[in-house]
């Protein structure tokens, strides 16, 4: 789902204990913003949440990067 949109750089899946994080990077703003609005974003959250994957709170948090080294 994420290498179909564009702008998208990377995706990190952690977790600690139960707490889990995904952290996503984006070339800018827009085209982050522009994943909750595509066919495919809207398609993968509903089967994941249709299979009772998700548990608790969802949040989402953006930030912008000042350093993004290799």
């Amino acid at each position: 789902m994420f290498r179909q949109q564009p702008g998208f750089l990377g995706v990190a899946m952690m977790h600690r204990g139960e707490d889990c994080v995904v952290l996503t990077l984006w070339r800018d703003a827009e085209l982050a913003a522009a994943l909750a609005r595509s066919a495919s974003c809207t398609r993968t959250v509903s089967e994941i949440d249709a299979a009772g994957f998700l548990q608790g709170e969802q949040t989402l948090e953006t930030y912008e990067v000042n350093l993004l080294a290799d």
